[in-house]
């Protein structure tokens, strides 16, 4: 969509004499199908040919155009985000608290596992954003995040979970 407003832009203010300026768009016809009247699909670059007197500068711009057959299926992927690292007493539940970011959609799936760690360490809520962990022993334990996204887009994050037994004197 960048792309496409790229070129409307540059369409718009195409070759312009402005205050003793003058403005040349280099390479723009091969961006415009001018049989058809569209964008072609690729790769392309346009170059803006800024002259002043005796000066010249040019500024380039490159884009790719996709094809609408990708278009139509493209997804932005989600990002997970299982929290903080974190560190609990012995004997205690804990919380993690993971969340889920979709810039073209929403978030349709949460779900939590043990990548590593000691046996113990239960997932109360395996498949909602925020979970607690019961049955923590000591030691640390990596958790992983996992969304899904209404167009089929999947991440992950982790967290480091630390479990301390009190020291006893």
């Amino acid at each position: 969509m960048k792309s496409l407003l790229i070129v409307l832009a540059l369409l718009a203010v195409s070759n312009v004499t402005v205050a003793q300026r003058s403005y040349e768009w280099v390479n723009l016809n091969s961006v415009i199908d001018t049989s058809t009247n569209s964008l072609k699909e690729g790769a392309h670059k346009i170059i803006l040919k800024k002259t002043r007197g005796e000066h010249v500068s040019h500024d380039t711009i490159s884009f790719h155009i996709l094809p609408d057959s990708i278009k139509v299926g493209f997804n932005y992927f989600p990002i997970a985000d299982a929290g903080r690292d974190t560190t609990f007493k012995y004997g205690v539940t804990g919380l993690l608290t993971g969340s889920g970011k979709d810039f073209d959609g929403k978030i349709v799936s949460y779900k939590w596992k043990k990548l590593s760690g000691p046996r113990q360490g239960k997932i109360s809520y395996s498949t909602r954003a925020i979970t607690t962990l019961t049955n923590l022993d000591d030691g640390e334990y990596i958790y992983q995040l996992t969304i899904t996204d209404d167009k089929g887009g999947i991440a992950t994050d982790t967290v480091t979970v630390r479990v301390r037994r009190p020291i006893i004197p």
